[in-house]
């Protein structure tokens, strides 16, 4: 949540977007988690991403130091594998 040192979002609402809702474990404050790694396959379950209309991805790994932002993705699965076999992640 921090940008060469500037906090842009607190560590309370990062905390809580990655907390899984009662309702689907799979989801925490408008964020898709990556439970069970349904939501990534390719990443680990820690991973977590928005999702929005029309192929918006944010997809977060901090595991990985690795933040993935795309536009008009049909799928952002595939994508992501392809960024890990690059970077060697896997």
């Amino acid at each position: 949540g921090a940008w060469k040192g500037e906090r842009l979002f607190s560590e309370q609402w990062i905390e809580r977007l990655r907390t899984p809702s009662k309702a689907n474990p799979g989801y925490g404050y408008m964020w898709w988690l990556n439970t069970g790694r349904q939501a990534v396959k390719a990443a680990p379950e820690s991973a977590y991403c928005a999702m929005g209309f029309g192929g918006n991805y944010i997809f977060v790994d901090e595991q990985n130091d690795l933040v993935v932002v795309v536009r008009w993705m049909p799928r952002i699965d595939d994508f992501v594998k392809i960024v890990y076999e690059a970077l060697d992640m896997n």
